[in-house]
This record gives structure tokens, sequence and C-alpha cells, in this order.
């Protein structure tokens, strides 16, 4: 992908590819990649980005997996994170495909927890925005493209609240082309990278 011209302005010209972007997979957990116009950015040792561990609310949820941190991101949006909201709110056996399809349905409580979760995705990509300037956000995912309908609205409207112009007014929140195989590609070129 080739970077867009900038206007005088420094804001991106319509028309054109992009590869400054950020892409947050929502899964089970939150995985997330940044990409310039350099390369993928792995930071200054080599391991990567870990987006999904920033922070959004002080002493917050504990984190998911071994991670002994309360608050971040990933507790928050993640599917696992949407099964738990769903057997609080439904019981015991519900799970985030059941929240996904009650909100369908017009179940108000499902769509109202699926908008909370959004709300917080968009503290996340306010700061990403904020620190990144990506032009493009991408969503990927098995839960981020099932809830693509009820998350991302509310994720928006937060973005906007929290990010700083001129930043704000260039990035553009979009679904994974590729769907959910996007997060298998993206590993297989990070193994490509290493193996190079």
């Amino acid at each position: 992908m080739r970077m867009r011209p900038r206007s005088a302005s420094g804001a991106p010209e319509p028309g054109g590819a992009r590869d400054d972007l950020v892409m947050l997979t929502l899964g089970t957990g939150l995985g997330e990649g940044r990409s310039r116009a350099a390369g993928r950015f792995a930071g200054s040792r080599g391991t990567g980005i870990e987006l999904g561990h920033v922070v959004v609310v002080h002493d917050g949820r504990r984190c998911q997996g071994a991670c002994r941190g309360r608050g971040h991101l990933e507790p928050y949006v993640s599917g696992l994170a949407a099964t738990e909201a769903a057997r609080e709110a439904f019981g015991p056996t519900a799970d985030a495909r059941r929240l996904i399809q009650l909100a369908a349905e017009g179940d108000e409580t499902a769509r109202g927890i699926l908008a909370e979760m959004g709300r917080h995705l968009g503290s996340g990509m306010g700061s990403f925005v904020n620190i990144f300037a990506p032009e493009l956000i991408v969503i990927g995912g098995g839960f981020g493209v099932a809830s693509w309908d009820y998350l991302i609205p509310a994720a928006e409207e937060v973005l906007q609240r929290d990010a700083l112009r001129p930043m704000r007014d260039w990035v553009r929140v979009v679904p994974a082309e590729l769907g959910t195989a996007a997060g298998l590609i993206g590993a297989a070129f990070v193994a490509f990278d290493a193996a190079a």
C-alpha cells in the first residue's frame, strides 16, 4: 500500500491507497498491529506493541490471561468480555453470539451492553488517534466483524469526542476487508519478517 499524498495543511488528500493504520482484531482477546509506509511497527526490541493493554479505566477490571493489570482495553471489548456480560444479563448459557443475536432482534439490554463496549473501544481508539495519527483504524476478528453495527457507532462517537484535531478529521474506521482471516494473514507476515 502507498501513503496518500498530503495537502499543504498536512491532511491526506482524497483517493489513493493507505498504509498508515492501526488494526484492532476483536476476538476472544484483542490483537493489534500498527503499520506505516516504512513497514510494520515492531517497537525497539522487535516484540511489537500491546494496544490492548492501554488503560481505559483506572483500577478497572482485571485483564485477561496472564496479565495482572487492571482497566486495560482488552477485557472491555473482546469476545470473552461480551460472553461475560451476556451471562450476567441473560444467564449462564448466554455467550457473545447470543448477545449479538439478541441485539439483532431488537433487545435493548443487549444493544446497551454492546454500545457500552463500543464506548470503551472508542476511548482506546481516540487515544490511538492522538498518539499515532493514523489514516485508518481497521476493525477485524470474529467478534469485531459480527458486532460491527452495535459497537462502532458508539465507538466513533467517543473517538470524535476524545481525539484531537486535526487527527480526528483525517481518520476513518473501517472493517477489515479480509474479515476474520485478517489476523491469520497478519500473523503469517510477522513470521515471514522474523524468518527474513
